[in-house]
């Protein structure tokens, strides 16, 4: 029998994810602990899902290239080549410091 997997030490992270297509399915998996800590489905009308994480985890999808990942309240991004039923290995936020401010364009000046 394996030893069991030990409990993620550090403090909880919210994940929120939300989508951009209707009937969008989700399930997040810890990775320590192999826990599914929620599955379900959402729509871009729904209520945004939040989800409290310690450690890594993993996030699988029907269309991963629609949902928006947020922890902490910090954008993620799903890489570019994640179509269709895959899933995602997110790090853990304590230890991943969060990726640098999108670059705001600058606009012309009106006179």
């Amino acid at each position: 029998m394996p030893p069991p997997k030990a409990k993620p030490q550090g403090r909880p992270h919210v994940v929120v994810l939300t989508t951009l297509q209707p009937g969008t399915t989700y399930q997040l998996t810890e990775t320590n602990t192999g826990e599914i800590r929620q599955s379900g489905s959402i729509s871009p009308g729904n209520k945004e899902v939040r989800i409290n994480i310690k450690g890594p985890f993993t996030l699988r999808s029907n269309a991963v290239e629609f949902l928006r990942v947020q922890i902490d309240g910090i954008s993620f991004a799903i890489p570019d080549e994640a179509i269709g039923t895959l899933a995602v290995e997110f790090p853990d936020p304590e230890t991943v410091p969060p990726p640098p401010p999108a670059a705001i364009p600058v606009g012309k000046k009106k006179r």
